[in-house]
């Protein structure tokens, strides 16, 4: 995918723009959102949205969430996608 593509259909706003567009630089991260972002129209993407300091393993650490503010999820099939999507993703961001 081009980045202008990417670029046109998201809006990076908060305190962390600097770390947001590093991560979100590679292409092949940038392909992986927008298809989430295709599952369903009413999806939000969003990078430490949710202080989970609460949680020790995640203390100090970045994190994506995908918010949708207008009804639960509870569709398995869409749930499975998610879960394969975001290992995929989780994947590229090791590397």
């Amino acid at each position: 995918m081009d980045s202008s593509i990417f670029d046109a259909a998201t809006v990076i706003s908060g305190t962390d723009k600097d770390l947001i567009r590093t991560v979100l630089k590679n292409s092949s991260v940038q392909n992986l959102i927008m298809d989430l972002l295709e599952v369903k129209e009413t999806l939000i993407f969003g990078m430490n949205e949710v202080d989970l300091d609460f949680v020790p393993a995640f203390k100090n650490q970045s994190n994506f969430g995908i918010f949708t503010k207008q009804a639960w999820l509870v569709d398995e099939d869409i749930i499975e996608v998610f879960f394969t999507k975001i290992r995929q993703l989780r994947a590229l961001l090791s590397e």
